[in-house]
């Protein structure tokens, strides 16, 4: 819908301009719109999409970035979790999780968003399972997705985590599925 949805809120946020906005409850306007300075335009976009299996669709619609009176930097819909009922494929989890930074600056505190990687501070990464700092769990994942779902014991394993975190059941998961599995909810604590 439009910008702000409530008009109330609209208002309050024309009227005070805070520089930053964060909320997470619409769901399918998951994404972030951000800006260099008041008046720069709005840089970002909708990142939330109906997505299964086997399927790659666009983005939800929305009504465009925020209107270059809006007053904020930093526009975040923080939500994490997908509408199961509107998606028809189970609950997952559906984008990965956001750093808002703030910096002081000459004229005062400015804000930016970021992706955030936990291999980036220290930990392991949902990049790629080639990456170095997943050498702690590749040969698990790699195990799992080829031959571990396969086992009498998977579905103890990974049979109600995997649907919860990657919305498929075990036995259809890729290897990104049980990366997945290992970075967000490791089987007996093991994790990458």
């Amino acid at each position: 819908g439009p910008w702000g949805s409530s008009k109330e809120l609209l208002k309050k946020i024309l009227s005070s301009k805070p520089k930053v906005h964060l909320f997470g409850h619409d769901h399918e306007q998951r994404g972030v719109w951000q800006r260099e300075s008041p008046g720069a335009p709005y840089g970002g976009g909708v990142e939330y999409s109906r997505v299964c299996r086997g399927s790659d669709p666009p983005p939800y619609v929305t009504s465009g970035p925020p209107p270059v009176n809006y007053g904020t930097e930093v526009i975040s819909n923080n939500a994490m979790k997908n509408q199961a009922n509107l998606d028809s494929c189970g609950a997952m989890i559906v984008g990965p999780p956001r750093l808002i930074i703030a910096k002081r600056k000459g004229d005062g505190w400015h804000f930016h968003s970021e992706q955030y990687v936990a291999g980036a501070h220290g930990g392991a990464t949902c990049g790629n399972i080639t990456h170095p700092l997943n050498v702690r769990c590749r040969a698990k994942v790699i195990w799992a997705a080829s031959e571990g779902k396969n086992s009498p014991n998977a579905v103890n394993w990974w049979g109600k985590k995997m649907r919860s975190i990657a919305g498929v059941p075990f036995q259809q998961a890729s290897q990104g599925d049980f990366q997945r599995i290992y970075y967000c909810k490791p089987p007996a604590g093991e994790d990458c």
